[in-house]
């Protein structure tokens, strides 16, 4: 009998090949030719589905990667809610001056990690701070200007707004601009005479308290203590206190905005000492407490005369006068 695997003679009636000891039997070479090949088909099959499970893997991951973007240009604003008062003309809402509202834009879009920005055409009109996708504004002066709802440098809405005076009673009031270029009125509502003399030099303290507030707004929110540093006695209290809580404060989230101030007093401590007192009113969101509030404060700012600089050595009577949550 011949071998069918590898051609060797062997003798009639052999059972296994004397060679390669393949079975001599026909059906049995068939049944394990049969064998080998569906054992190929198999693996071959096996190779396949794993490469078609390999494309799909890549294809869902850059799925993921690119969904935001993909999404992004189906970010749209459908409409806008208000908390505060206001009225509409022609199509602006108008607001008091030195009220604040809340405006909270409806956000239509397939991805969840939209982050809006808020953007004035005249940034001097109005103070916005910036509330999770929402805004709260405070407007400064009578104008109207445009407030653009961007995410990235894509607008998708602008709303006109603009400002009024509540009442005349109030242009008597000292206010301050929340700007690099601050606007001090140094007419105070209040009659300081009892307390002043002639050698306060009170132009120039109130200059140097306009140029405070601003600085220290600015080292709360960017948490940079030497912005407000060169301002400071070192050796005073503020500074020892400021150094450390102005980290603190940023490290938390919480930033603040300056709505306005008024002169109350001044008066000589010493020779080159005053101290002049102050109400502020402050804008302050603290996203730990998720709390929004305006806080009226009272204190006794006492600084001292170096030449022809000022430096704020302490605060004295400090206390909250008032304080509103929205």
């Amino acid at each position: 009998m011949i071998c069918k695997n590898c051609g060797t003679k062997n003798k009639e009636g052999a059972t296994y090949c004397s060679y390669c000891g393949k079975s001599l039997n026909d059906n049995d070479w068939i049944y394990e030719k049969s064998i080998s090949q569906s054992t190929g088909s198999s693996t071959n099959i096996i190779k396949i589905i794993a490469i078609v499970v390999s494309i799909v893997l890549v294809l869902g991951g850059g799925f993921i990667l690119l969904k935001d973007s993909i999404f992004r240009d189906d970010t749209s604003i459908e409409a806008i809610s208000i908390d505060g008062d206001y009225e509409m003309k022609d199509n602006t809402y108008v607001f008091d001056v030195n009220k604040t509202v809340i405006i909270r834009p409806k956000i239509n879009s397939l991805s969840n990690k939209v982050d809006l920005i808020y953007k004035l055409d005249d940034s001097s009109v109005a103070n916005i701070v910036k509330l999770d996708n929402s805004c709260s504004i405070v407007g400064l002066r009578e104008q109207g200007t445009n407030l653009n709802i961007c995410e990235g440098d894509k607008i998708l809405k602008v709303v006109k707004i603009a400002f009024k005076n509540e009442s005349t009673s109030n242009t008597n009031t000292s206010r301050n601009n929340n700007t690099n270029n601050a606007q001090v009125n140094n007419n105070s509502s209040r009659s300081t005479s009892q307390n002043q003399s002639s050698s306060i030099p009170l132009d120039d303290l109130t200059y140097f308290m306009s140029g405070y507030f601003n600085d220290y707004v600015d080292a709360i929110n960017y948490g940079d203590f030497s912005i407000l540093s060169g301002k400071l006695t070192t050796g005073g209290n503020a500074y020892n206190q400021y150094k450390k809580s102005i980290p603190s404060t940023y490290e938390k989230g919480i930033t603040i905005s300056l709505r306005g101030y008024d002169k109350v007093s001044a008066k000589v401590i010493s020779n080159g000492v005053y101290s002049i007192t102050y109400t502020v009113d402050w804008e302050i969101y603290n996203p730990e407490e998720e709390t929004y509030r305006l806080q009226r404060e009272r204190a006794d700012y006492v600084i001292k005369q170096t030449g022809s600089s000022y430096k704020l050595d302490r605060l004295e009577n400090w206390e909250i006068l008032s304080k509103e949550y929205i």
